[in-house]
């Protein structure tokens, strides 16, 4: 209960000076791809840019499976270029191909 929760570490960083970016994702792929996999591909592909993700929408078919997700990516120290998020995105959406077998949905 609240107990077990009481042993935990709390980490406190200061909020950074410089501003979030902001990008949505729709990614679609197989129907037995769970959203705990989505994120692992996230956690891994987006460092150290990501800092946040929000699922926002799920849609299934028959055969498969999309999610649309809100992405934040960010440094402590200085402004990202729009070459540095495209590179960041890039890379998720390579990974989500690569690892999951899921593709930009236009």
């Amino acid at each position: 209960v609240l107990s077990n929760h009481a042993k935990e570490e709390v980490i406190y960083r200061d909020f950074s000076r410089f501003p979030l970016a902001h990008r949505d994702i729709s990614l679609i792929g197989p129907k037995s791809v769970s959203y705990n996999d989505i994120e692992i591909v996230l956690a891994e592909s987006g460092k150290p840019l990501l800092v946040a993700h929000e699922l926002f929408d799920v849609f299934e078919t028959e055969t498969e499976k999309s999610f649309a997700l809100h992405l934040s990516f960010g440094s402590a120290d200085r402004t990202l270029s729009g070459e540095e998020m495209d590179e960041a995105f890039g890379r998720i959406v390579e990974a989500a191909q690569e690892r999951l077998g899921f593709r930009l949905k236009m």
